[in-house]
C-alpha cells in the first residue's frame, strides 16, 4: 500500500496540526474534540471505534535486520511503486491461519518465533491481527485525516525510517 502526503493546507486545523514538526507538536494544543468529532462525521467514520497509539521505545529489530528490511522494502518499492515516498508491506493472516510467521523469518534470517510472537502480543487474542512494515521518505505534506476501515484494526506497524525522522 502507499499513501498520499498531498495535503499541505495550514488553514486547515487538523491538517495543521498534523504538518507541525514533533517540537511544535509538544508545546501545541491539539484540535478540538468538536473539530475532530466534526471531520469524523463528515467522513462516515465510527462513533465507537478509538484509537491506541503506543510508543514503547521497545526494540524489536536490531540495527541490522533494521536495515536488511529497508533493503528488503526499498527493492519493493523500486519494483512495485517507483518514485513513490511511502510504502507499506502487510503480514496479515493467510488461508492456513499462520500469519505469514515463516515470511516474517526468513526475511530476517531467524531461528525463532521470538520476535514474531513478541509483536503479535500487542494484539493478544486477536485472530486477525497483522504486522505491517512501513517506509516513507522524502514527503511533502501529510496524509490527510481520514477514516480507515476494519484492514487497519489490530496492526503492530514496525517503521523502517531512521529514528530522527
Amino acid at each position: 500500500m502507499k499513501s498520499s502526503f498531498t495535503t499541505t493546507n495550514r488553514a486547515n486545523t487538523l491538517d495543521s496540526y498534523i504538518l507541525l514538526t514533533d517540537a511544535e507538536r509538544a508545546n501545541a494544543d491539539p484540535p478540538s474534540v468538536a473539530t475532530r468529532n466534526q471531520a469524523m462525521i463528515s467522513k462516515y467514520a465510527s462513533k465507537t471505534k478509538t484509537v491506541r497509539i503506543e510508543e514503547t521505545k521497545d526494540t524489536y529489530l536490531s540495527p541490522s535486520q533494521r536495515e536488511l528490511c529497508k533493503s528488503f522494502l526499498d527493492a519493493a518499492r523500486d519494483s512495485l511503486v517507483p518514485n513513490s515516498s511511502d510504502l507499506k508491506i502487510v503480514l496479515g493472516t493467510n488461508i492456513s491461519g499462520d500469519n505469514n510467521k515463516e515470511i516474517f523469518n526468513q526475511l530476517l534470517d531467524l531461528s525463532t518465533d521470538n520476535i514474531y510472537n513478541s509483536l503479535k502480543s500487542l494484539h493478544p487474542g486477536e485472530r486477525g491481527s497483522k504486522i505491517a512494515f512501513r517506509r516513507t521518505e522524502a514527503a511533502e505534506g501529510c496524509i490527510g485525516f481520514h477514516t480507515d476501515g476494519g484492514y487497519a484494526t489490530f496492526t503492530a506497524q514496525l517503521t523502517l525510517n531512521s529514528d530522527d525522522e
